[in-house]
C-alpha cells in the first residue's frame, strides 16, 4: 500500500476498536504491487499448513477471497475443519436475476456459520480503496438481501 493509501488503511484499522478484523495475506513474502495467479497458487501450496493454523487461530466467519484459488482454499479448509459435522455443506445464495440462479461469488458454510465471498484481487482490478471496498461489499449486500441472512447467524 502506498504512503497516502497507508494512512487511510491505518485510520480505518484504528477505528475498528472492538470489532474483530484481520487481513490475512496469502503470499507470505513482501513483493511488488502485482502478483500472478501462479504465484498465488504456489503460495497456497507452499504455506497451506501455516495458513490453516492462522485461520484456525483467528476463527473468522466472513472470508473475503481475492482470487478463485483462495476461494477454493477456504472452502477446503472449512470442509476439512468440520469434516465430522453431519451437516458439513456449503449453500449457494439464490438470485433469480443471475443466469445461474445463484450468487456465484458467495458461499455459505452451515456448521461454521461462515460467509465466503469472492472479490477481485488488487493486482488485476485497479480500483480506488473505496471502489475495492464497494466491490467486496456488493457481494455481502447480496447475502444480506437474501432469505438466508435472517436465520444464518442464529
Amino acid at each position: 500500500v502506498s504512503g497516502s493509501s497507508m494512512s487511510v488503511v491505518r485510520d480505518m484499522w484504528n477505528s475498528l476498536d472492538g470489532y474483530p478484523y484481520a487481513l490475512v495475506e496469502t503470499k507470505k513474502m513482501a513483493g511488488i504491487s502485482y502478483v500472478s495467479p501462479g504465484q498465488i497458487k504456489e503460495a497456497l501450496l507452499r504455506d497451506s499448513e501455516f495458513l490453516k493454523k492462522e485461520l484456525s487461530y483467528l476463527n473468522p466467519n466472513v472470508f473475503v477471497c481475492t482470487h478463485p484459488s483462495i476461494y477454493k482454499f477456504v472452502q477446503d479448509f472449512l470442509a476439512e475443519k468440520y469434516e465430522d459435522e453431519q451437516d458439513n455443506q456449503f449453500v449457494k445464495v439464490p438470485n433469480e436475476s443471475k443466469p445461474s440462479g445463484f450468487e456465484e461469488s458467495i458461499l455459505l458454510h452451515r456448521p461454521s456459520k461462515s460467509v465466503i465471498l469472492l472479490g477481485y484481487h488488487p493486482s488485476y482490478y485497479r480500483l480506488s480503496l473505496e471502489g475495492r471496498y464497494m466491490s467486496y461489499m456488493s457481494h455481502y449486500h447480496a447475502f444480506v438481501q437474501s432469505d438466508y441472512y435472517d436465520g444464518f447467524f442464529k
